[in-house]
């Protein structure tokens, strides 16, 4: 695109081809500021297909190959229950855990705070701890009975007033001691026993992912957008304005 828009820019016989003549109707004498930047509606039209382009090579490096396949989360979720097993769906899980860890505080990791990241909002943030309090209360019963996790359920997970704290959970879920990794199967067993929830938050994690150049494509796409648009927008200018 670059070479060809030089092409026409500088090249005077080609720019004539596409030289836009206006009618004796709609000329004036004195040239006002439309007539004035008429005269490089070309130029605003090359630089607003470049900029276009490369704003389409920006989304494309972006956003998730997932994204873009599957849009909508509707499309997503059955695509990836079609061949989820125990592992795909644990590995998804993990892949939303480590984006948790990523954009949050430890302070924002808690339930009883609500984050500001814009990678993972406070929606998501809501869902993922819905999804780890139910894990948690279905494999209770199991996880006491487990020989090898000795640690008191009452007294560590839970607050006074009987709220689960998944923060707790979640932070020995990553423990690298005996007991959290008994646990931590435990709880990955669970989750893999909910695949809907976990593709829903990891389609939620990946259309929200690289938000600060996902903001500048968008603004990209705008300015390539109006510059391509603008040649029309002065010709109607030019026509009113002579009526």
């Amino acid at each position: 695109m670059p070479v060809i828009g030089y092409l026409v820019l500088f090249n005077s016989h080609i720019s004539l081809w596409f030289d836009t003549v206006l009618t004796q109707r709609t000329a004036t004498e004195t040239p006002g500021i439309w007539e004035t930047l008429f005269e490089n509606n070309l130029v605003y039209l090359y630089l607003g297909l470049l900029i276009f382009g490369l704003a389409v090579t920006l989304f494309n490096i972006a956003v998730p190959r997932q994204i873009r396949r599957f849009p909508a989360i509707e499309d997503y979720i059955p695509s990836m229950v079609a061949i989820a097993t125990k592992n795909v769906v644990i590995g998804s899980f993990l892949n939303v855990h480590q984006a948790f860890d990523g954009h949050l505080s430890e302070e924002e990791q808690s339930p009883m705070h609500g984050g500001q990241s814009v990678a993972f909002p406070n929606d998501m943030q809501e869902s993922f701890f819905r999804l780890v309090d139910s894990t948690f209360r279905e494999n209770i019963v199991v996880a006491e009975e487990h020989d090898s996790w000795d640690v008191s359920i009452s007294d560590r997970y839970f607050t006074g007033s009987g709220y689960l704290r998944t923060d707790v959970v979640l932070q020995d879920m990553k423990s690298g001691t005996r007991p959290s990794l008994s646990f931590r199967e435990l709880m990955l067993l669970g989750i893999s026993k909910h695949p809907n929830d976990v593709f829903y938050l990891e389609h939620h994690m990946l259309d929200n992912s690289q938000p600060m150049l996902r903001a500048l494509t968008f603004v990209m796409f705008a300015i390539g957008m109006i510059l391509t648009a603008f040649p029309t927008f002065l010709t109607t200018m030019i026509v009113l304005s002579s009526l």
